[in-house]
């Protein structure tokens, strides 16, 4: 596998998630009411 900071295309930019962001993201998303929104029933769904 490649490792990289960050993916650049002219219309696309992909970093890597900090930790800080990483968490953030697992803790938003892993609220029960915000799982049902998006539709996921289980936290492994989320994988």
């Amino acid at each position: 596998m490649i490792e990289f900071e960050f993916l650049e295309t002219e219309r696309l930019l992909l970093r890597k998630l900090t930790a800080d962001q990483y968490k953030y993201l697992f803790e938003t998303y892993t609220d029960a009411e915000l799982m049902a929104f998006f539709g996921f029933e289980t936290e492994e769904q989320l994988l």
